[in-house]
């Protein structure tokens, strides 16, 4: 006899020897539609009892112990339409599924951010948002820098280098701009964390650090692609509204790789690890010839470039059980670059690990460090000795016995550390209860973001009997420690009313941002051996700066979808802010969106399988500075009496933020192979931030105070075109094809009475100017030549026969806009003989692409092209202005000129000096006969170059550029039928090149007309001048990359 206790027993080991004994195995493949190619990775779940697996190297899987019964299974691909397919599962036996993906151009099943608490697929969202898939980018084109990775691939969006500098700032034009004040650039987060987009440079005033200004180090630096899972683009306030003032220019949002749970059923591991490994070099980006748009002895730059290894390893770990995940990954990179003494020595770590204890809650972790040490060779407006190459600068007047090492132990280092780490949590307390609260879930995120950021500059003394020129040495210690603290949450309902489905959420966020700042500087050392800062006789500059932004904001937003057709949402932000005036206490922005999928009317052809009307309206803001608010603020001066205070600012307590407001209309479409996402755009910017100076007699003339003055109005459009082909023909090929083309505009309406606002060198200013464009070059300069009539006398200083009179026909001045009248008296050209010549962001931008497939192999590349825009060429002006004469010793005796002539390092200049019969410049180019119209044309242009008018110089940035072209092979069913096949899960090779090839304007004078080499700064109209700062490379790598 059995006990009670023993038949319970038996009675259990029964039932669950039944229960298990009533289960199959689905089992199946996964290709692609157009090619017939398999899809390795492909997800395959069977959503009502949370089973699945993934595809193999040939796309099959196989889902083990699913209980019998009718089923529903789903294929999933990224970048693919997935697709559902029925399926009876027997006891003991085995269903099949087979499925053929379609491509998703428009990647519309892709879920997207489109609000601070909101997610939605693509398909459905009312506002225009980009998402760029990180991982596929990485796979076919080795990116090793974040700003590489985004340029081209946005519609309406322009990113730019600052230049060629290792950790050099980079900008992102998004749409016509916003409004008048801050950066301009969009607001970066990390997996819903905010990091710090800032450029800062450290170092002093050494006689190697000339010109002032800088484009400084990026403080998205630690931004690693090997990382990032993906990037999503909120393009304007419509869409980034929810992000308060944070959105005004856009929002990009980097999401990180994470591990992924077992699924039940899976037969495959779960636990990987994937090795990638970089080689390469970058070069200089082309060979410089004499053909008179770049310099005049292009020996001298060639042999100063220098090629410069790159090599970069990448080691990843992912893998989780059924109720956690982690991530894990390292990777070090060593880069030199194409000037001496230009590297960087990068390492990075980060940890994503996530638990899932229950249906009901679940816990996200993540931390990144990493450290960066970059050695460039000049990051400011003139860089070193590639100045001096290129522009033959002669500030001292004896360069031209310039030792070669004079920069050779100079030394200018950036030591970067970031730590960035987060924790989010979802709660849903009553999930799977019968409860209306059953659908009632919270969110709460908390990060940091902690930079920290070390200069050391250093200058020997040097001997003037040695080197040419002498100098005490200096030594410069800059330190930058910067920390954003991010609060966010949410509490979410989502809830049906009839036919209408709908999902409310309130919620808040807040930043808490402190920056400290200190320098020190010190000059006049005694031995250069000795070049501790202390060391130095004279301390030039001791400097400390710390301050604190705190800002908030609550919000509440409704979505709604009626019949899964209609579609609209409502949001509401209010947020406070430490450095608004005293009179606002905080500020309003509200979003609305529609959008309505045509394609579920009924009444389109079956050609066009997906239509989407969507418009949206939203606003956002600019917020003032940190002590723009603040009254007054006192400094502190020495005297032989002692410390005394001394007013060092002057404030505006009632300023408000800037505020933008933003309506967005688009389509987007899909019909057979194509695919299109069109989106035109209004911007208004109102209570714009402006500086303006106070009358004398208020007392408080201290710097300039800042108003709300301004006003701005912008309009665009942007499209992306797509287009798939493919055939099951010689194995299967596929070719994608994906245009974009932008244009945007933009009008400065008012600026409340006050002067114009200026940014830049000299006469190559930018302005805000009422009635033209945002960053509007708007300048006097020479129209024309002045030619004698026997009674003119040489006006022209750099003429041999200046101050005496001119034979009839000759040459003798230039004809300013400043002096040229109408008819009836009046100036021909307003503003006191301004012309407007454009501005330093570009009309239309757009970009080709195309992606080559055909067994294995993955044949990419893309064009970019950006147009109707200007800049300042101050290298040009140096070449003429301050610039080594060609006829000098020094360079007939190291580069054996033929004929010394004095010319410049301007060839087109030199050849039209000697054309209008100023003398010999070596080029070998006769005088033309006087009175003569080749003669007149010759004046006519070279007035046009003359110096007397910095605007003389602003030139066309026009360009194209083969910005991209790799080939890759996919070696992974190569190891599937090796013997590595139990070692190796995939393998990857494949050679990259960037930057190969560039057609600029014939009138443009320089090495690329992207750098601009006073970095970006915060409320000054300058975005576009060029004065001997180094080149982006041209950057050729191989690499290759294995899973096991």
């Amino acid at each position: 006899m059995y006990s009670c206790s023993q038949k319970t027993l038996m009675s259990f080991i029964l039932s669950f020897n039944f229960v298990f004994s009533q289960t199959g195995n689905i089992s199946g493949t996964v290709i692609e539609e157009s090619t017939g190619r398999s899809l390795p990775g492909a997800n395959v779940i069977v959503k009502e009892i949370k089973m699945g697996a993934a595809s193999d190297a040939d796309g099959n899987f196989l889902i083990l112990k699913v209980p019998a019964g009718s089923y529903e299974v789903e294929a999933q691909y990224l970048g693919y339409k997935s697709q559902r397919v029925n399926v009876e599962v027997s006891a003991d036996g085995e269903a099949f599924a087979s499925f053929e993906l379609k491509i998703d151009p428009l990647r519309t099943e892709e879920v997207v951010v489109t609000g601070i608490a909101s997610k939605t697929s693509k398909a459905v969202a009312q506002v225009a948002v980009q998402r760029l898939n990180a991982v596929e980018l990485r796979d076919k084109v080795n990116y090793t820098t974040i700003d590489n990775m985004l340029m081209g691939k946005i519609a309406g969006v322009s990113v730019q280098k600052g230049e060629g500098n290792f950790g050099a700032s980079f900008r992102m034009n998004v749409r016509s701009g916003a409004g008048l004040a801050g950066t301009g650039q969009p607001v970066y987060y990390v997996d819903g964390i905010k990091v710090e987009n800032t450029n800062w440079r450290g170092g002093g005033s050494g006689s190697g650090h000339y010109g002032g200004g800088g484009t400084g180090t990026t403080s998205l630096i630690h931004l690693d692609p090997n990382d990032i899972e993906s990037i999503e683009v909120i393009k304007g306030p419509a869409g980034a509204s929810s992000y308060g003032t944070s959105g005004s220019n856009g929002v990009v949002l980097i999401t990180t790789k994470r591990g992924k749970l077992q699924q039940e059923g899976s037969t495959g591991r779960n636990w990987g690890m994937t090795y990638r490994a970089t080689t390469g070099y970058h070069d200089q980006p082309k060979e410089y010839e004499l053909n008179g748009k770049e310099i005049r002895f292009p020996d001298m730059l060639n042999n100063f470039f220098t090629r410069g290894p790159l090599a970069k390893h990448a080691v990843s770990v992912t893998g989780g059980t059924k109720k956690s995940s982690v991530y894990f990954s390292m990777d070090q990179a060593d880069e030199q670059g194409i000037t001496p003494r230009n590297n960087i020595d990068q390492n990075n770590v980060r940890t994503n690990i996530d638990f899932f204890p229950s249906d009901k809650f679940n816990l996200r972790v993540g931390a990144q460090f990493n450290r960066a040490q970059i050695q460039t060779y000049g990051r400011e407006r003139y860089a070193g000795m590639f100045a001096i190459y290129s522009e033959m600068k002669d500030w001292y007047g004896a360069w031209g016995l310039l030792d070669s090492t004079y920069f050779d132990d100079e030394s200018d280092i950036n030591y970067v550390n970031t730590y960035i780490g987060s924790i989010a949590a979802e709660w849903t307390p009553y999930a799977g209860s019968s409860s209306w609260l059953s659908n009632v879930s919270a969110r709460l995120t908390i990060g940091l973001d902690d930079k920290d950021n070390r200069n050391v500059f250093s200058q020997p003394p040097r001997s003037g009997e040695i080197y040419g020129w002498g100098h005490e040495g200096s030594r410069t210690i800059s330190q930058r420690h910067s920390t954003t603290s991010t609060y966010t949450g949410d509490v979410r309902y989502v809830y049906d009313l009839s036919s209408i489905s709908a999902i409310s959420t309130v919620g808040f966020q807040a930043f808490d941002q402190k920056t400290d700042i200190i320098s020190a500087e010190s000059s006049l050392f005694d031995n250069p051996a000795l070049m501790e800062i202390e060391a130095g006789n004279n301390y030039s500059t001791l400097m400390e700066i710390n301050n604190n932004f705190r800002s908030a904001g609550i919000f509440t937003e409704h979505s709604f979808s009626l019949n899964d057709t209609y579609f609209s949402s409502f949001m509401v932000r209010q947020d406070y802010a430490s450095v608004l005036g005293s009179g606002t206490s905080s500020i309003i922005y509200p979003r609305a969106s529609f959008a309505i999928r045509v394609d579920r009317l009924g009444i389109l052809p079956e050609t066009v399988s997906f239509l989407k009307l969507r418009a949206a309206y939203g606003e956002t803001g600019i917020l003032p500075g940190r002590i723009d608010a603040i009254p007054t603020l006192w400094g502190t001066n020495t005297s032989p009496y002692g410390v005394g205070g001394v007013l060092s600012h002057v404030g505006n307590p009632d300023i408000k933020p800037e505020r933008i407001k933003e309506f967005e209309a688009g389509i987007e479409a899909e019909a057979g192979p194509f695919a299109i996402e069109f989106t035109t755009y209004k911007q208004w910017a109102f209570d714009g931030l402006v500086r303006k100076s106070l009358v004398g007699s208020s007392g408080q003339t201290i710097g300039n105070r800042m108003f709300n003055l301004g006003e701005v109005e912008g309009t665009g459009y942007e499209t992306q075109l797509m287009a798939n082909f493919g055939g099951k023909q010689s194995g299967g090929w596929s070719l994608n094809l994906t245009t974009t083309f932008s244009y945007q505009e933009n009008t400065v309406t008012s600026l409340g009475g006050g002067e114009p606002v200026a940014g830049g060198p000299g006469g190559g200013k930018q302005y805000y100017w009422e009635g033209m464009p945002k960053l509007a070059f708007y300048n006097p300069q020479n129209v024309g030549a002045l030619f004698s009539d026997g009674t003119n006398v040489q006006e022209n200083g750099d003429h041999p026969l200046y101050g005496e009179v001119m034979p009839e026909c000759h040459y003798y001045g230039d004809v300013s806009s400043e002096t040229v009248m109408n008819s009836d008296g009046t100036m021909k050209h307003p503003d006191g003989g301004r012309i407007f010549r454009g501005t330093g962001t570009p009309d239309y931008i757009g970009s080709a692409s195309w992606n080559l497939q055909w067994k294995g192999f993955s044949f990419y590349g893309m064009f970019q092209f950006k147009t109707g825009m200007v800049f300042y060429n101050e290298s040009r002006w140096n070449q003429q202005g301050e610039g080594m004469w060609a006829g000098s010793d020094w360079i007939n005796t190291e580069y054996g000129t033929s004929n010394p002539g004095t010319g410049t390092q301007d060839y087109d200049h030199d050849v039209l000096v000697s054309k209008i019969g100023w003398g010999d410049t070596g080029t070998g180019t006769e005088p033309l006969t006087p009175c003569s119209q080749e003669y007149k044309d010759a004046a006519d242009k070279y007035a046009r170059y003359n110096i007397a008018h910095d605007a003389n110089f602003i030139e066309p940035g026009d360009f194209v550029r083969l910005q991209e072209l790799s080939l890759s092979y996919n070696m992974d069913k190569f190891i599937q039928k090796s013997a590595l096949k139990d070692v190796f899960k995939g393998l990857n090779v494949g050679v990259r090149g960037s930057n190969l090839w560039l057609k600029t304007d014939d009138a443009y004078h320089g090495f690329d007309p992207e750098i601009n080499s006073m970095g970006f700064g915060d409320y000054d109209p300058q975005n576009a001048m060029q004065a001997g700062t180094i080149p982006p490379p041209k950057t050729w790598s191989m690499f290759v990359s294995f899973a096991i």
